[in-house]
């Protein structure tokens, strides 16, 4: 049985799904009528599939300096769609040791959020890392995550882990860690 792209109910949203699109058509001339077979719900046309096929952002964490930052957490947010990506069981993608990482998501207009994952944080300590860009993705975009500032911020005497989220998106998403105080 072909699998076709269809619509399905999930947690509020309508989201694009992989499924079985057939209908049940009894077959002429069959002497059970019970007996039937599959006939396509869908036109041949791929043309909307291509529209709404998820494409492959790279992604390029670094920090002021303009190093990598190995480790770091990556979400993003499809502004059109409402999602988060990843996914909700494996919210962050993670960066390699060159600081890059990769998104599979819908074109369209997306928020990238990025905290520095612990193995930063701990060879900065005192330091905080989060940054959060918004852009129209498409095939073979890259995304670079690079500050272009550093802000001050002042930290109770006990705190000890960092997490932050951009305002616009609390409580959507997950706050990546970002650094140990």
């Amino acid at each position: 049985m072909p699998s076709r792209n269809c619509f399905s109910w999930r947690l509020g949203f309508w989201l694009v799904s992989t499924c079985a699109a057939t209908a049940q058509q009894p077959v002429a001339g069959a002497e059970n009528p019970s007996f039937t077979s599959e006939v396509s719900a869908f036109s041949e046309d791929t043309a909307w599939r291509e529209a709404f096929a998820p494409v492959e952002v790279r992604l390029l964490v670094r920090d002021a300096a303009g190093q990598p930052i190995s480790g770091a957490q990556i979400i993003a947010y499809h502004e059109d769609w409402g999602l988060p990506f990843p996914a909700a069981d494996a919210p962050f993608a993670t960066a390699d040791e060159n600081g890059q990482a990769s998104i599979r998501i819908w074109p369209g207009r997306c928020s990238f959020m990025a905290g520095a994952g612990r193995g930063y944080a701990t060879a900065h300590p005192g330091e905080a890392y989060f940054l959060t860009r918004t852009t129209q993705v498409g095939k073979n975009t890259p995304v670079v995550l690079e500050p272009d500032r550093r802000v001050g911020i002042t930290l109770p005497a006990d705190a000890k882990e960092i997490y932050a989220m951009e305002s616009g998106h609390v409580p959507l998403l997950p706050p990546p860690f970002c650094g140990i105080s």
